[in-house]
C-alpha cells in the first residue's frame, strides 16, 4: 500500500479510474499521458455476464461431451477465465427462479438438475 501525504494512492487511482468520465478533458489528458490511468472497464450487464457463461458450458460441452464440470473448474473463453464449475453448480441451487428460458438453454446442452 503506497500512502503520500496520507492519502492511499491505490485508493485515490480507482476513485480517478471510476469518476473518469466526469473529469474535465485536460484532467483526463493529465492521467492518462502521466500516470497511465484511464477509465475503469463498463461493468457487463447480467445478460452478457449469461452469455459468456452459456458460451463456456457450450465449448465445455462440445468438448468433453457432458456438463458435468467440477466445482473448481475454470473454462477459457477467448482471453475470459470462466469460473464455469462453480456457475453451474449455481444454476442448479437456484434452478427454481431461474427464467424458463434458462432453464431450456442449459437443459438443450444437456444439464442435470438434480
Amino acid at each position: 500500500m503506497a500512502i503520500a501525504d496520507g492519502e492511499d494512492l491505490g485508493k485515490w487511482a480507482a476513485a480517478q479510474r471510476t469518476g473518469f468520465s466526469r473529469l474535465t478533458a485536460t484532467q483526463q489528458w493529465m492521467l492518462t499521458s502521466k500516470l497511465d490511468i484511464t477509465a475503469a472497464p463498463a461493468k457487463r450487464t447480467r445478460a452478457e455476464m449469461w452469455a459468456q457463461n452459456l458460451a463456456a458450458a457450450r465449448q465445455y460441452r462440445e468438448r468433453e461431451g457432458h456438463l458435468e464440470v467440477p466445482r473448481s473448474h475454470t473454462e477459457h473463453v477467448g482471453e475470459q477465465a470462466v469460473r464455469l464449475g462453480a456457475w453451474i453448480s449455481q444454476q442448479r441451487v437456484k434452478a427454481a427462479k431461474l427464467a424458463p428460458e434458462r432453464v431450456e438453454e442449459l437443459t438443450a446442452l444437456g444439464m442435470r438438475w438434480a
